[in-house]
């Protein structure tokens, strides 16, 4: 779901409505990440839910910084929102990587 945010910042002109789509789609991402943090889960995981819990707090930064955007929206608003995204991008891809190691370690991968 995050790379369905990559459009927002290939944008050269960036709209309100690009920053509606956008925080739609954040809502989104927390609306399924809701369901994953209240699901019970084995000791063995507890650091892929830390995590997670950080790949959230750069998804919550990116989401104040979308929300704080008005018309005319500057380029570098978009560059400082940039960062927060490329963040959770990192922070997703160290989650896939901590996932696909706690399940080798149990054998289930």
């Amino acid at each position: 779901m995050l790379e369905d945010l990559a459009s927002f910042f290939d944008s050269g002109n960036v709209t309100s409505t690009d920053v509606d789509r956008t925080l739609s789609k954040i809502n989104e991402i927390r609306d399924k990440s809701d369901q994953f943090i209240n699901t019970q889960r084995p000791a063995e995981f507890d650091a892929l839910h830390h995590v997670h819990i950080s790949t959230l707090m750069e998804i919550d930064a990116l989401d104040r910084i979308l929300t704080d955007m008005k018309e005319p929206i500057h380029p570098l608003q978009v560059t400082n929102a940039r960062v927060y995204y490329e963040n959770a991008v990192l922070s997703h891809k160290l989650m896939e990587r901590e996932y696909l190691s706690v399940t080798e370690d149990l054998g289930i991968h």
